[in-house]
């Protein structure tokens, strides 16, 4: 759970009659909605479009789609976005090498193919300011990634 706690009232509440109200298009979503109330969640990240819309009168959290959640994370902590994306390339690098190939997977495109087009946009400009020569030589791991 991110953020402080919450206030809370404890009149009962008809979930089910705030989600028809809120819009909700996918009624067999409601469970998704009931363990984030429960478990006093901040956000609910799916790939589901269809998924819930809160009524933001009503619910705890925040509701993101896929591609709108990575986004934020690259805008707030590109640091640990570009370790992730050094030590995932260090790692292909090792296979790589290992199966006698000297190829690597093009992770905007898997992003971008994967229905996250705006992250996939960050990480190519994340891999614009790589050196691919060097990582090549020096595949980063968690080990030793520097920043």
């Amino acid at each position: 759970m991110v953020g402080a706690s919450r206030l809370r009232h404890n009149a009962p509440v008809d979930r089910q009659a705030q989600l028809s109200q809120a819009g909700d298009t996918d009624p067999f979503d409601s469970h998704l909605d009931a363990a984030a109330e429960h478990g006093n969640v901040d956000y609910v990240v799916t790939m589901d479009r269809q998924a819930l819309v809160p009524d933001p009168d009503r619910t705890t959290y925040e509701f993101y789609h896929l591609d709108e959640f990575l986004v934020l994370c690259d805008q707030s902590m590109p640091d640990r976005i570009r370790a992730a994306l050094l030590t995932n390339l260090g790692y292909h690098v090792l296979k790589a090498k290992r199966d006698g190939r000297n190829e690597l997977p093009n992770f905007p495109e898997k992003y971008a193919e994967a229905v996250v087009p705006d992250f996939a946009e960050r990480v190519l400009e994340h891999y614009r300011r790589l050196d691919m020569s060097k990582i090549w030589k020096e595949p980063p791991t968690l080990a030793n990634w520097t920043g």
